[in-house]
């Protein structure tokens, strides 16, 4: 459950509660989206909402979104060229 303090206007305050968490929609087909993607941004993580069709396992226990999935095997394809070198 999640509780909300709301503001009213004659100064008072009400407590709003709802059963759910609002989930994201998945940023690549917008169903809902109980993953984050694990991919490793700046000093942080992506965390783009992604459902469970569209998220890519990544072991181990990772989740990426397509677009660093792609940049991963991208740069993996990059150091396999200076592999034996």
């Amino acid at each position: 459950m999640a509780c909300l303090r709301v503001a009213l206007p004659d100064g008072g305050t009400a407590l709003v509660c709802t059963m759910r968490r609002r989930r994201r929609p998945c940023v690549q087909c917008g169903a809902v989206a109980p993953f984050l993607c694990d991919a490793p941004v700046g000093g942080g993580l992506c965390s783009r909402p992604l459902c469970g069709r569209c998220r890519i396992h990544v072991p181990p226990g990772k989740d990426f979104c397509r677009a660093h999935r792609a940049a991963a095997a991208d740069a993996a394809a990059q150091l396999r060229l200076f592999e034996g070198m």
